[in-house]
């Protein structure tokens, strides 16, 4: 669209007046004066004339804002946007309502291709006092205002899109780490898992890891079977950690006549009624109960030694 122009930069802007000052009935008569003076030079052209009458009339009455508006009037006929939104960012502070303020902002915004900014205070205008000038204004700048909103619309669209996009790859990479992480240790207690039960490590006192068992690793007459659903019984596993129950096979594992010391212990009893069905339960080729205690285990405990009563399927 025509008419943008570049701006101006005036290093030293336009005097803006004392807005604390007191104004006394002689200064405003003064302001009144120097504005008529003022509007003279205006509606002449003189606009560098009409500049210093308009100031002057401000310092006189800085309370006023259509000194300001009518001063930003000038500016604009000079292209001076910038100095002319000064003066109407003024009087919009002194009446925000200020129809001529919001007319010649809109004009400098469209002079500087503002278009968002100019169409506001066009429309703004309109609601204040209708003017044909601004409607044809806004009207000029509508289509470029809107193409400007749409496209800030789309661009914090794909941007929020992108935020999101982000967000969730930060989700799925701390999930995987965190999956991975947990992988990595689950294998890594596996593996010590194993390392003790092949050292003979799982079970103090057990030799070659099952103590009371003859033969290889401790194993004599019995199922090998048996042995390979101990280890893969992890309510078993878990109970041969506890202190109490590896000091109690460890002891028997020295001196069988203990067994009947250790058995009121519960956690003690139902680990080794378990372990008692795993090797020969119910007639199975570990017949005579748990190898390893003499005759067996006791009457009150699970196995061929004697059928007991307590329910070994859960371990505390």
């Amino acid at each position: 669209m025509t008419g943008v122009v570049e701006g101006d930069h005036d290093d030293s802007p336009q005097a803006m007046g004392d807005p604390n000052v007191e104004v006394t009935d002689a200064m405003s008569e003064q302001a009144d004066a120097k504005r008529t003076e003022a509007q003279a030079k205006l509606s002449e052209g003189a606009l560098e004339e009409a500049i210093p009458l308009f100031t002057q009339a401000i310092e006189n009455n800085p309370q006023s804002a259509i000194l300001y508006a009518k001063r930003a009037q000038c500016y604009i006929k000079l292209q001076k946007p910038n100095a002319a939104i000064r003066d109407c960012n003024r009087a919009l502070e002194i009446n925000e309502n200020s129809q001529q303020a919001l007319k010649w902002r809109g004009k400098a915004n469209r002079m500087l291709g503002n278009w968002e900014a100019a169409y506001k205070d066009f429309c703004k205008a309109q609601i204040s006092d209708f003017d044909e000038d601004v409607q044809i204004w806004c009207k000029e700048v509508e289509a470029n205002a809107k193409k400007v909103t749409e496209h800030k619309r789309k661009y914090e669209r794909r941007r929020e899109t992108k935020e999101v996009e982000a967000k969730r790859e930060r989700i799925r990479k701390a999930q995987e780490a965190y999956a991975k992480a947990d992988q990595e240790e689950n294998e890594r207690r596996a593996r010590e898992q194993q390392s003790r039960f092949a050292g003979g490590q799982q079970y103090p006192g057990f030799p070659g890891g099952m103590g009371g068992m003859g033969g290889p690793a401790g194993m004599g007459g019995a199922d090998l079977g048996g042995l390979g659903s101990v280890m893969n019984d992890p309510e078993i596993l878990e109970a041969l950690q506890d202190p109490d129950v590896q000091k109690a096979f460890a002891d028997v594992s020295t001196d069988p006549s203990k067994l009947a010391a250790h058995q009121s212990n519960p956690k003690v009893r139902k680990v080794m009624e378990k372990l008692a069905k795993k090797f020969g339960g119910a007639g199975g080729p570990m017949g005579g109960g748990f190898p390893g205690f003499p005759g067996g285990m006791d009457d009150n405990f699970g196995g061929a030694g004697g059928a007991g009563a307590a329910d070994s399927s859960d371990l505390d």
